[in-house]
C-alpha cells in the first residue's frame, strides 16, 4: 500500500476513525488516528502487525512532546523507514550506520 501517493482525505476515507480534511493536524507516527481494523482489511495484514508499525504500540509515548522526524537515506532509496527512528536515544540508523 502506498500510503504517501493518496491524499490525506482519501487515506483517512480508508483507513482512518474518522474524516480528516487537508486542515487536520495528524501525528502520523502514533495509533490514535487510524482504525486498526479498516487498515487490516485494505492491507491484508494482521492488527497485531499493523500496531506495531506504530511507535506508541511499542513503547511508551510523551505524545506531548515535540519530534523530530529522523531518517536514513540509504534506507528510504530502498522505501523502508522504521518507526524506530522516532526515538531520541536512535542517533543513527542501525543498518547503515549513518546519522
Amino acid at each position: 500500500m502506498a500510503v504517501n501517493a493518496i491524499d490525506k482525505k482519501s487515506l483517512f476515507y480508508y483507513i482512518g476513525r474518522q474524516p480528516c480534511d487537508s486542515h487536520c493536524n495528524i501525528k502520523y507516527w502514533l495509533s490514535d488516528w487510524v482504525d486498526i481494523d479498516k487498515f487490516s482489511q485494505a492491507t491484508c495484514m494482521s492488527p497485531p502487525e499493523l500496531e506495531s508499525s506504530f511507535i506508541d504500540r511499542v513503547v511508551p509515548v510523551n505524545v506531548t512532546q515535540a519530534v523530530s522526524v529522523k531518517h536514513c537515506s540509504d534506507c528510504l532509496l530502498k522505501g523502508y523507514h522504521s518507526v524506530f527512528f522516532y526515538l531520541k536515544f536512535i542517533t543513527h540508523c542501525p543498518w547503515h550506520k549513518k546519522k
